[in-house]
């Protein structure tokens, strides 16, 4: 019983040193940012959120047909989206804006 008792402390030990590692890791990721000194990157993105979320732009289907990733949105579809959804369109944006840079 005492050998038992051993091995799954140890085991324990291992397991959540091994967890706080991966949690650790998850974290720094979540945390991390897309990162460029090119200027140009916030004035593309700020740029891509007005076009985007401009309920009358003046070349609204160029705004859409020109980014494959938003082609699957419309101005009222976006509008509805939950914050998750949003986030990740944000996430599209702040992509297409550093591949361009």
């Amino acid at each position: 019983r005492r050998l038992l008792l051993q091995s799954a402390s140890a085991l324990l030990v291992e397991r959540t040193a091994s967890a706080q590692a991966e949690c650790a890791r998850l974290l720094e990721y979540e945390g991390a940012e897309l990162h460029t000194s090119n200027h140009y990157y916030m004035d593309i993105v700020q740029q891509l959120r007005r076009d985007i979320l401009a309920e009358k732009h003046p070349d609204a289907k160029a705004v859409w047909s020109e980014r494959p990733f938003l082609q699957h949105l419309n101005f009222e579809a976006l509008k509805k989206q939950s914050n998750r959804e949003q986030e990740l369109v944000d996430l599209q944006i702040k992509t297409f804006a550093y591949w361009k840079t």
